[in-house]
């Protein structure tokens, strides 16, 4: 998932349980990346950040270095300009483009 834009959070994980995963996302043009809002220990990996003004990972109000795998200040290489914003889909779409590091994030194991 491609999120940024037209928002100040990224991904925003509000609940406490362990199983909230932020997984295989790329993250750009936001003040902060992801903001982890409880506690519960929800996850995040393999995300990539880009452009982000503030802080990539935030938990509890503190800054924290994001999960395994990340990629942060990475430019994701894509093509084409229209990505998911908090308002939902806007029309078009962004790809990849070849040689992208987003291209060769592993897979998140899906949780019970």
């Amino acid at each position: 998932t491609i999120i940024g834009g037209a928002t100040a959070i990224g991904i925003q994980l509000a609940g406490s349980a362990a199983t909230q995963r932020a997984c295989n996302n790329i993250i750009m043009n936001v003040t902060t990346g992801i903001l982890k809002q409880n506690s519960g220990n929800p996850t995040d990996d393999h995300n990539l950040f880009y452009n982000i003004s503030g802080n990539n990972l935030v938990v509890i109000a503190t800054p924290t270095t994001p999960g395994t795998g990340s990629l942060l200040a990475t430019n994701p290489l894509l093509v084409g300009s229209t990505y998911v914003t908090a308002a939902g889909y806007a029309n078009g779409g962004a790809t990849l483009r070849t040689g992208s590091p987003a291209s060769r994030r592993a897979r998140c194991v899906r949780l019970p």
